[in-house]
Parts: structure tokens; C-alpha cells; sequence
């Protein structure tokens, strides 16, 4: 695809070089069929010139976009948060949250109702501040991941390769976070005393990049935990009347 986008530039450059080329002799008044093939010399070499020093310059700024990448991808592979003593707290922060949540009936009678997932968070925060905390650093930083590799500043095969897992992972253990951020979000914005500006969902590059990896890779057991909440929480009216009653 690549090669075709510059072939077709090559083409598109020779192509405005014949242009006006022609431009010229009908503005100087001269007829084309009366000239020489050394009158197109010169003409010839000036737009071989230009189209290669575009091609240079095309060139060069590929090169130096790809420098910019990998000088970014190597900054973001070298977060503290995925290296030695912060690592392993991390994973054992998020088996402490895991055990607390297999306590519990099932992860989806736990995100049914906004206050049963709030007051879950809430209490493991108050346990496990600083896990809690830890948490919810890396959820962070991993969002702004996401969202570098679909912005096309870090490079997605680097990142994957390196801290996919832990992304997976960190996305995974802690999903009953995400989940009840999420409920908030949307209490917060779409109520009818609305005291909240809209940014957009919270996690949704996180949630992005865990799909396509889930499809790419054909992982099963996830459409529950894939599923948005404006396609599911959101229109439960009676649900959300539930909720009101029991806040």
C-alpha cells in the first residue's frame, strides 16, 4: 500500500511537471510540434531533479516520523510502573482485588447496580489504599497507551510485544474498577440535573485495544466484559430506578 501511495505521487509530480511544461509554450506561444528533442532537455531534467528531490524529502520525513515513533515507544516500554518492585506490587495488588471479588456472588450480579459496585470499590480502597492506588495509576497510564498506539504515536507491534500482556492483564484483574468508573460516568452525564461536562467514556481506548486484540486473536469469554454500557446499563430504566431506591 505503501509502495502504490508513492508511485502514484511519482505519477501525480510528473504529471504537474508536463502541465506546466505545456503551460509554458502555450503562454510563450510556441507550437510543440515545431520544437526539437534538445528543447526538451531541459525541461526533462529540471523535472527529473524536482521529482527526486521530492522523493528525497518524502523520504526523509518518513524516516524521521519512524525515529520519532521508536524514541516514544522506547519512553513508554521504560514506565516504571511495569519494572521490578512496582511490577511485582502491582500483581499483587491485583490478586488481592481478585480474591476480594471471588468473595463475592459473580462479577455480574457486582456491576448490575451502581451502588453494589460503589460500595465494593469502596470498601477494598479503604482496606488497600495504596493497591487501590497502584490500580489506578496503571489503568491510567495504560489508557494513554491505547491511545498513543491508535494515534500512531507509539508503535503498536513494540508495545504489544513488550507490555501487551500486562496491559491484558492489569485490564483483566481489575475490570470491577473500570466498571463502576464507568457507572459514574454515566450517572454523572446523562442525569437530569447534569452538573457534570461530558468528556467521553472513561477507559473507552483501553476498551478499544482490548477488542481488537480480542478479535485478532479469537479469545473467548470476553463479550460479557466487552459489552459497553450505553448498550446495556444505560437503557435498564427500571434498573436505574432500582438504583435510585437503594443509594
Amino acid at each position: 500500500m505503501i509502495k502504490e501511495t508513492q508511485l502514484i505521487n511519482i505519477l501525480f509530480l510528473l504529471a504537474l511537471c508536463l502541465c506546466m511544461f505545456f503551460i509554458g509554450l502555450y503562454i510563450g506561444g510556441l507550437d510543440v510540434l515545431q520544437l526539437s528533442a534538445k528543447d526538451f532537455l531541459t525541461p526533462f531534467v529540471a523535472s527529473s531533479a524536482a521529482i527526486l528531490a521530492a522523493i528525497m524529502a518524502n523520504r526523509t520525513i518518513r524516516n524521521n516520523r519512524r525515529s520519532e515513533v521508536l524514541k516514544n515507544t522506547l519512553d513508554a516500554l521504560n514506565c516504571d510502573l511495569f519494572k521490578g518492585q512496582n511490577r511485582t506490587d502491582l500483581e499483587k495488588a491485583c490478586l488481592i482485588l481478585n480474591k476480594q471479588l471471588k468473595g463475592k456472588d459473580s462479577f455480574k450480579a457486582l456491576v448490575r447496580l451502581r451502588p453494589t459496585a460503589s460500595k465494593f470499590v469502596e470498601e477494598f480502597r479503604k482496606d488497600n489504599e495504596a493497591e487501590y492506588q497502584l490500580i489506578i495509576d496503571c489503568l491510567n497510564y495504560i489508557e494513554r497507551l491505547c491511545l498513543g498506539m491508535e494515534t500512531g504515536i507509539y508503535d503498536n507491534n513494540l508495545i504489544n510485544q513488550f507490555l501487551g500482556e500486562s496491559v491484558f492483564n492489569t485490564w483483566w484483574a481489575s475490570m470491577i474498577l473500570i466498571r463502576e468508573r464507568e457507572m459514574r460516568y454515566l450517572d454523572n452525564t446523562i442525569s437530569d440535573n447534569k452538573l457534570n461536562p461530558d468528556f467521553g467514556s472513561p477507559y473507552r481506548n483501553l476498551h478499544a485495544w482490548v477488542d481488537r486484540v480480542a478479535k485478532e486473536q479469537n479469545l473467548n469469554g470476553l463479550d460479557y466484559t466487552l459489552v459497553r454500557l450505553e448498550t446495556g446499563y444505560e437503557r435498564r430504566s427500571e434498573l436505574r430506578e432500582l438504583e435510585k431506591s437503594l443509594s
